[in-house]
């Protein structure tokens, strides 16, 4: 592609994010820092118009766009990051690619400064929400990455998080995978509602 340019003709913005996710599990952030740096901007939101298969593949371009701002910001290129997600105009969608970058650090069991960023960032852009009453999936998102940054500290606030939301029970689902993943079950089985069939 890049010996014949026609890479500027085309949108191949699928497979910059594939290639990208692909090196960034292969433990190669070079390779997916070169990936998502030939992203094609102008056209991302191509990647976001399809309604096929009930919004799935919408669904999985904002997840590897997602995973584009995380290889960014663990690289410590978080201006990178940052200028994919002002592209989203809607508060509630950076506010989930902050919260997911997040999350999917602490899921890979990366502890760094930058995961505090990405969530202060998630909260800020959460605060400038101004329709409450439509569905806020960042909040699911930041509710989980608080509870794998530090699950007794911060599983109040997580809760707190997701008091009046729709999708409360994967929130709480979240929650519970979060104690889970650091070996507590005892806590994990405690944060499942009583008389809850889901």
């Amino acid at each position: 592609i890049q010996k014949r340019k026609v890479d500027s003709t085309l949108d191949f913005n699928w497979l910059y994010l594939y290639a990208g996710n692909e090196a960034v599990n292969a433990g190669k952030l070079d390779e997916a820092v070169a990936s998502y740096d030939r992203l094609q901007t102008g056209n991302i939101f191509n990647l976001l118009r399809s309604k096929e298969f009930g919004g799935a593949v919408r669904n999985q371009s904002f997840r590897l766009i997602g995973n584009a701002v995380m290889c960014y910001a663990r690289s410590g290129q978080l201006n990178k990051a940052v200028q994919i997600i002002r592209m989203f105009k809607n508060p509630v969608n950076r506010s989930s690619l902050y919260a997911y970058a997040a999350k999917n650090l602490l899921l890979r069991k990366i502890q760094e400064p930058v995961i505090q960023e990405l969530i202060d960032s998630s909260v800020a852009e959460m605060n400038r929400i101004e329709n409450t009453t439509s569905a806020q999936p960042n909040r699911v998102l930041l509710a989980h990455a608080l509870v794998l940054q530090a699950p007794a500290k911060n599983t109040e606030e997580a809760y707190r998080l997701i008091k009046n939301i729709p999708i409360k029970i994967e929130a709480i689902q979240n929650i519970c995978a979060s104690f889970a993943f650091y070996g507590n079950m005892h806590e994990a089985r405690s944060h499942i509602p009583q008389f809850i069939s889901s």
